[in-house]
């Protein structure tokens, strides 16, 4: 009798790369009327070990979300769970575009930060 033969395969797995929190620099815009938000919010993430800043968003916002620049989609949705959302809020975004969210005179607070939180009135991370 024949042996059946038997072909291997290996299937590619996407290497997920999240970093140590203090690797990793998160600022949090507030994007509502209600003041303080951003520093409490940036204060969690602060306590789990994130490099972060409290900011004033460029604009009023009713949506929340955690923009991210290539390479730390990851590090993005381990911030949003921090703030209690999940990776239906994070958005890609270029460095230029991340610091065009918050308010011009909190840019330079920004630069080189990898994450900006976004916080809407709709209440999803705080």
């Amino acid at each position: 009798t024949e042996e059946p033969v038997v072909e291997e395969t290996t299937e590619t797995v996407p290497v997920v790369v999240t970093r140590p929190p203090g690797e990793v620099r998160a600022a949090v815009a507030n994007g509502t009327n209600t003041a303080g938000l951003a520093g409490a919010r940036s204060g969690e993430l602060a306590t789990a070990g994130y490099v972060t800043a409290a900011v004033n968003a460029f604009n009023d916002t009713a949506v929340s979300n955690v923009y991210y620049i290539d390479g730390y989609g990851s590090d993005a949705e381990q911030v949003a769970i921090v703030l209690g959302g999940t990776a239906a809020v994070l958005r890609p975004a270029t460095a230029e575009e991340i610091t065009g969210l918050v308010a011009e005179s909190n840019r330079p607070d920004v630069e080189g930060f990898h994450i900006v939180v976004v916080l809407g009135t709709d209440g999803v991370l705080g």
